[in-house]
């Protein structure tokens, strides 16, 4: 993930109240969902698919920018879904949209520290990110570097 991302957690909303503290928290919750990679094709309409890296991996977006992260298994049931969003973009639009895909499809997010985040929205979330510690990096940087 680069400074410039950041990135959340994708779960079905269902197992929101699970102990998401071991490790395979996210596959075990995907598991039981029973979800199959097609069911986020959609999101192709307004963040096009693009080349993976990997055969059980579908990158909606671009993995250095906006991008939706499908991770999935041999029967191609989805086992992790993550969010990448690039704040030096103007990413409103992008975040609108997946936002109505994730509430359409009862998902919900988790922030970098796998915390359920109450309240989803634009605004709500463009607060998470400008708090994060990569925000804060990255900017600066850019000062210094626009300082020289």
């Amino acid at each position: 993930m680069a400074l410039w991302q950041y990135q959340f957690t994708i779960i079905p909303n269902q197992y929101i109240l699970k102990d998401i503290s071991n490790e395979e928290f996210e596959y075990e919750l995907w598991e039981h969902a029973n979800i199959h990679k097609e069911d986020f094709m959609q999101v192709n309409s307004f963040l096009p698919k693009t080349k993976s890296w990997s055969e059980n991996l579908d990158i909606y977006g671009n993995t250095d920018s906006n991008c939706l992260e499908v991770f999935f298994d041999r029967e191609d049931r989805v086992t992790s879904v993550s969010l990448r969003i690039d704040f030096r973009t103007d990413y409103n639009k992008i975040l609108y949209q997946l936002l109505s895909f994730f509430k359409a499809k009862d998902y919900t997010l988790l922030d970098e520290n796998l915390q359920p985040i109450k309240t989803i929205n634009n605004e709500s979330l463009e607060v998470i990110i400008k708090q994060s510690a990569q925000y804060k990096k990255y900017n600066e940087l850019a000062y210094l570097t626009n300082k020289k």
